[in-house]
C-alpha cells in the first residue's frame, strides 16, 4: 500500500489518533489504546506490521513486555511451547538460515573466533511475536489483546473508507480524460467549472467559500481527512455523476450538468456545519 503524505490508503501503520476517532468513530479511549500500543512495543509494531518482516528481537520484545522474569526463564518457557530450529552461525550461510527458519523461533548461536559460544539470539516470526505478546500475562500483554481486538473493528471501517477514497480520485481523473478528448474544449477551464459545481452541490458552497472562510485549499481532500463517512460518499456519488454526465454527448454544457445534478442530489449542510464548528472554536 502507499504510504506516502499524500497517500491514497488508511493502514493501520498510518491511521492518525485525529483520523481514528473524526473519520473511523473510535472513541478517544481506543485510539489512545492503539497509540500506545505503537509506543509501548515499537519492536513488534515496526516489525510485525512490515510487509517486509522477517522476525521479532526476542531480547527487544522481553524489554518492551516489561517481563520481571530473567530472560533466559522466559525464552526458556516460550521455547517449550513452540518450534525451535538451533542454528550454529558458522556453520550455515544467511541464505540458509532464511531457508531453514520454518520454525516459529530462529535460536542463533553466534561463536567466537576460536569457536565458543559469544552470544545466543533469539528471533520470532511475525506470527509467533503476537502469540507471545498475547499469552504474557501482564499490563502489557493485556494491552496486546485489547490492541488486536480493536485491529478488527479498525480494519473493517479503514477497508470500508478506502474504495471510496482512491474512487474519487480516480473519477476525477476520468473527467478531465473525457473533457481532453474534446478537441473544441477547454478542458483545463471545463473541468474547474464543473469542480466548482461538484462543490456546491455536494457541500452546500463553492470551493471559493471554503478557501476564503474556513482556509481550506482542498474540499475534497479536507473531507478525506477530517470530515465522516457519509460526507466523503457523497462527494463521491456527486463527481461519479458528473462524470456520467461528462460522457453523454447529450449534455453539451457545465450548466445542464449542473442542474443535472442539483435536481439529482438536492442541497447540502455540509460546509455550514463545518463553518459552526469554527465559530464556535473561536
Amino acid at each position: 500500500m502507499i504510504v506516502d503524505k499524500g497517500r491514497r490508503f488508511y493502514t493501520l501503520e498510518n491511521v492518525s489518533k485525529k483520523q481514528m476517532v473524526q473519520i473511523f468513530e473510535i472513541s478517544q479511549h481506543e485510539a489512545g489504546l492503539v497509540m500506545k500500543y505503537r509506543k509501548k512495543l515499537p519492536v513488534l509494531f515496526d516489525e510485525v506490521d512490515s510487509e517486509e518482516a522477517h522476525s521479532v528481537n526476542l531480547r527487544e520484545l522481553h524489554k518492551q513486555l516489561e517481563v520481571k522474569d530473567h530472560f533466559s526463564d522466559w525464552i526458556k518457557r516460550k521455547s517449550e511451547r513452540l518450534q525451535v530450529v538451533d542454528l550454529i552461525e558458522t556453520d550455515i550461510s544467511d541464505r540458509m538460515k532464511s531457508i531453514a527458519y520454518d520454525a516459529d523461533i530462529l535460536k542463533e548461536t553466534q561463536l567466537t573466533a576460536y569457536g565458543q559460544v559469544d552470544r545466543i539470539e533469539y528471533h520470532a516470526k511475525p506470527d509467533a511475536a503476537k502469540m507471545i505478546c498475547m499469552q504474557e500475562n501482564n499490563d502489557v500483554g493485556d494491552l496486546v489483546r485489547r490492541y488486536f481486538l480493536l485491529c478488527e473493528k479498525l480494519l473493517h471501517r479503514i477497508a470500508t473508507r478506502n474504495p471510496t477514497r482512491v474512487s474519487c480520485i480516480d473519477t476525477s481523473n476520468a473527467i478531465f480524460k473525457t473533457l481532453a478528448a474534446r478537441k473544441t474544449a477547454n478542458p483545463v477551464k471545463i473541468k474547474s467549472a464543473l469542480e466548482r459545481n461538484v462543490c456546491l452541490v455536494a457541500t452546500g458552497a463553492v470551493p471559493k467559500a471554503w478557501r476564503d472562510v474556513l482556509g481550506v485549499k482542498n474540499v475534497r481532500d479536507y473531507l478525506k481527512h477530517h470530515g465522516d463517512r457519509k460526507e466523503l460518499q457523497r462527494y463521491e456519488e456527486v463527481l461519479r455523476s458528473c462524470d456520467f454526465l461528462t460522457k453523454d454527448p447529450s449534455v453539451g454544457s457545465v450548466k445542464l450538468v449542473a442542474d443535472q445534478l442539483k435536481r439529482v442530489f438536492g442541497e447540502s449542510n455540509i460546509y455550514d456545519k463545518y463553518l459552526s464548528i469554527q465559530s464556535a472554536q473561536k
